[in-house]
């Protein structure tokens, strides 16, 4: 299964879906075709009234996601999820949001090496431990005037630092804290989408 968010939107790629789970402002689509796909992909995104479209592909289901990724602009990122020895989760704020520390892998650097270089330069945060890599993320949207989509590997990590986070100014981060595990909740009542859905999913709070 693969999600794509674009805005306040999830497009679903899946081989199956649970009909009776089918909740209001969802759409489920049977996959025919690729032009068909991306044609009901640009209706899905113009529809305020959907928020959720189910893609359902019987067979196949990796290789029809990269044809579909195919016809955009491929950018990719890297990002961490960080907790500390006591149990807490480090956020930055940025744009009236709050966010996890990611950006831009540079041309020649392996994902977790961005990864790690990305929180260190947002938060300050350094004596950074993978601990194994997550699922990826996609996100769609429109850069000068292209479609693009962006992927971003994720990884958890673990530092012993007991460093105060400083956010990187130039970058827009107002801000960056530890955040206890108890009160992730409340941070993710003001996130992207997309991040609130990949905290839930990949951790228990």
């Amino acid at each position: 299964m693969y999600k794509v968010f674009t805005y306040n939107k999830t497009i679903i790629f899946t081989e199956d879906v649970n009909t009776n789970t089918f909740g209001e402002n969802e759409q489920i689509l049977k996959f025919e075709s690729l032009s068909n796909l991306l044609n009901d992909f640009e209706t899905f995104i113009s529809n305020p009234k959907n928020n959720k479209l189910f893609i359902i592909i019987e067979k196949g289901v990796d290789k029809i996601f990269e044809e579909f990724l195919s016809n955009f602009q491929l950018i990719e990122a890297a990002g961490g999820i960080v907790r500390n020895s006591k149990n807490e989760y480090l956020f930055i704020y940025r744009f009236d949001k709050w966010d996890l520390p990611k950006g831009h892998i540079e041309k020649n650097e392996e994902p977790e090496m961005a990864a790690k270089r990305e929180v260190e330069e947002e938060t300050s945060i350094s004596d950074l431990n993978i601990i194994k890599q997550l699922p990826c993320t996609f996100h769609s949207y429109i850069l000068n005037n292209k479609k693009v989509i962006k992927k971003t590997y994720w990884f958890e990590m673990f530092t012993k630092s007991e460093q105060t986070p400083q956010p990187q100014i130039n970058e827009s981060i107002t801000k960056t804290e530890w955040i206890p595990k108890n009160e992730v909740r409340n941070v993710l009542r003001n996130t992207y989408l997309s991040i609130k859905n990949f905290f839930i999913e990949n951790f228990e709070l």
